[in-house]
């Protein structure tokens, strides 16, 4: 994936994607390839030690999200969903333009 793909995924500009991916280069997360479509604009992949700390990274969030969802009740989750609910149909109400709080 090349910088400006990265950036556009992301919503940040090329600049602190490149910023970002210096860092991660430095460190032995990625390291830069040729992009035969582009010639100053290399394409990024992750090195064994970016794969192995994704990796890693994915089992701790998916331990991190099982034990917050086991730690909820079925009743709770359906009220707090009921309540999202009808947050975003309240937000889908057109904004009163006088009055709301005379």
């Amino acid at each position: 994936i090349s910088i400006p793909q990265i950036a556009d995924l992301m919503g940040i500009s090329r600049q602190g994607a490149l910023k970002q991916l210096r860092r991660l280069e430095e460190d032995g997360f990625v390291i830069p390839i040729k992009n035969p479509r582009h010639e100053r604009s290399p394409l990024y992949e992750l090195t064994q030690k970016g794969h192995n700390t994704y990796h890693e990274t994915e089992a701790l969030q998916a331990a991190w999200a099982t034990n917050l969802a086991e730690s909820l009740s079925v009743e709770d989750l359906n009220i707090t969903l009921r309540t999202l609910e009808a947050l975003y149909n309240a937000l889908e109400q057109p904004v009163p333009k006088k009055g709301l709080f005379a």
